[in-house]
């Protein structure tokens, strides 16, 4: 199964860079969809990103690991691949990020998944995307977001906040 997302962010590919690819084990910072990320390892292929997720799609909350195979600082791309913590119709997930410079304040981030899925799984392939298309317009916004403003969206940040009322 593949699944798609590009968008046009009105930053520079730098900017973008630093928050997409420099910040990668961050990304739990500023994603209503994560409850919390951290990086295992120095950032650059091999280092493994792990996210405890706040329910994605159809899927509940999980932890998974995922480690990168590609990380180009220069080109502006990244790729990853996840294949612990995935739940059992799904044998891997891989995903490539890249990064293209429009102009010096616009740039063009795109996001190319592939799911290999279990056999006897293979017919959500026509449904999944789908269940998961309202998710990844917000991973979308929230990356835009972030981007362009310099902080976590507002949906985010009350997240957070909603979190540390409940702890306090």
């Amino acid at each position: 199964m593949k699944l798609a997302m590009e968008f046009t962010v009105e930053a520079s590919a730098e900017k973008a860079w630093s928050v997409l690819g420099e910040q990668y084990g961050d990304i739990g910072g500023f994603l209503s969809s994560m409850i919390s990320t951290r990086l295992e390892g120095e950032l650059g292929v091999g280092a493994s990103r792990v996210c405890e997720s706040a329910g994605f799609g159809p899927f509940p909350t999980m932890i998974v690991k995922e480690k990168l195979i590609k990380f180009d600082p220069k080109g502006y791309a990244f790729t990853y691949r996840a294949k612990k913590g995935l739940p059992v119709f799904i044998h891997s997930a891989q995903n490539a990020w890249t990064i293209e410079p429009k102009s010096d304040n616009r740039c063009v981030v795109r996001s190319r998944a592939e799911v290999d899925l279990a056999w006897w799984a293979k017919p959500l392939g026509i449904v999944l995307p789908s269940l998961m298309a309202r998710d990844f317009r917000k991973v979308e916004e929230e990356l835009k977001y972030r981007i362009e403003k310099d902080r976590p969206h507002p949906r985010k940040r009350e997240i957070v906040r909603k979190l540390n009322n409940a702890t306090a």
